[in-house]
């Protein structure tokens, strides 16, 4: 019985398909870049507003520092300054924590 269950769960793993969708390759967006970049900076915002006044979150240490990168790209990627005095402000409130 252990053999039988055995088999039909590698044959269930063997038979799995990992290729992904040829569509993957050449994305229909739709949205102009403007639309995208207000989008981004949106849902920056919205993360923004729920950090504490000490730069953190009520999470992990982590989750404040993969945010502050994400802000930092946004503002390389579309050649901005939105967040860099914010960033500025961050980084030494962190170090204190």
């Amino acid at each position: 019985m252990l053999a039988l269950i055995l088999f039909r769960t590698l044959d269930a793993v063997v038979a799995q398909d990992f290729t992904p969708s040829s569509s993957w390759r050449s994305p229909n967006v739709t949205r102009s870049q403007d639309d995208r970049i207000s989008i981004a900076g949106a849902a920056l915002d919205k993360a923004i507003d729920f950090l504490l006044s000490n730069g953190s979150f009520n999470s992990a240490y982590g989750t404040p520092g993969m945010l502050y990168a994400q802000m930092a790209k946004f503002d390389r990627v579309t050649n901005q300054t939105k967040y860099k005095d914010l960033l500025k402000s961050y980084f030494p409130l962190m170090e204190a924590v």
